[in-house]
């Protein structure tokens, strides 16, 4: 994966190891486009996280958009405020997933079945 794109709030923590996602947002792409092929990646849940999400896009996505708010993303999203919550979005649509909330999120790709 490549680095995450910054929010201009980052902040280093105190806990060494930590400091990568600290800011409000960021966002983490990987550095190769996949057009062939099947590909699966995780995702472990951090019990300090405040909201996290795990998905796929078709096209790159632009500095401010979201996983999931457009026709052509798709995200498992974990919201652990004051509540847990997971909930799968697209196209700017969320369903609440009624399901105990799992320690990693994993994504499974199938290119190739996809487009036949």
């Amino acid at each position: 994966m490549r680095s995450a794109l910054n929010s201009p709030k980052r902040t280093p923590t105190a806990r060494p190891g930590r400091d990568r996602f600290t800011a409000e947002s960021y966002t983490v792409l990987a550095d190769t486009s996949i057009d062939a092929g099947q590909h699966y990646w995780e995702v472990r849940f951090d019990k300090e996280s405040k909201a996290f999400a795990v998905g796929v896009a078709l096209r790159s996505l632009g500095r401010f958009d979201q996983l999931g708010k457009s026709s052509a993303s798709w995200c498992i999203h974990l919201n652990n405020w004051l509540q847990q919550s997971l909930t799968a979005k697209h196209n700017n649509k969320a369903r609440t997933l009624d399901c105990t909330i799992p320690n990693r999120i994993g994504v499974y790709v199938n290119y190739d079945e996809a487009s036949s």
